[in-house]
């Protein structure tokens, strides 16, 4: 008998398991087709220019990729260190917004349109509101929560007035957000 309720409680801890990690509210009838990381093709990803790009060919939503700096700024980058596609050096996390301001993001894929990289918030401001945003947060360390704070606080304080998800390959952050907001749409990227 002892047996059977254990075998019964590690079933539903499966089934609630298996929900936990599901967005919630959700349900379209068609799948989304979201410009990843703006109109990539066309302009230096997570770039002002890029999101405005897929809106204006009738991109309906948009995947953003987002970091902190070290004093807090919420930057659009998909990559961690800045060798990788601007013509600074080092770490996002490890730079303040003001070490950032002269950066500019394309050098490699886009040498004749570089971008500077924009603040979350000021992509936010050029983003029409009916557009649908996958907003994946990066972290830069296992326990790295801070982009996922500050990203909570704005929702909670109203900033965000798009219809959103939140997307992250980190656990942690997925759970943070199940637990901290549960009103609020939630992906875990696998791959």
């Amino acid at each position: 008998m002892v047996e059977l309720l254990i075998f019964i409680t590690f079933i539903l801890l499966g089934v609630r398991h298996r929900f936990f990690w599901c967005a919630r509210d959700r349900r379209l009838k068609y799948p989304t087709i979201m410009a990843h990381r703006g109109m990539k093709m066309v302009s230096p990803e997570n770039t002002i220019a890029s999101y405005q790009e897929a809106v204006d060919i009738g991109f309906t939503a948009l995947e953003m990729d987002i970091l902190q700096t070290k004093d807090g700024e919420l930057i659009c980058s998909h990559n961690f260190d800045l060798e990788r596609e601007t013509n600074g050096h080092g770490w996002i996390h490890q730079s303040s917004l003001s070490q950032l301001e002269d950066v500019q993001t394309g050098v490699y894929s886009h040498p004749s349109k570089t971008q500077s990289m924009p603040r979350f918030l000021d992509a936010l401001d050029t983003i029409p509101e009916n557009i649908f945003l996958n907003i994946e947060i990066k972290t830069h360390s296992l326990f790295d929560l801070s982009t996922a704070n500050s990203v909570k606080e704005m929702i909670k304080n109203g900033i965000i007035k798009h219809t959103f998800i939140i997307s992250s390959f980190h656990p942690i952050v997925v759970v943070y957000f199940r637990l901290l907001c549960p009103e609020v749409s939630i992906g875990f990227i696998l791959q």
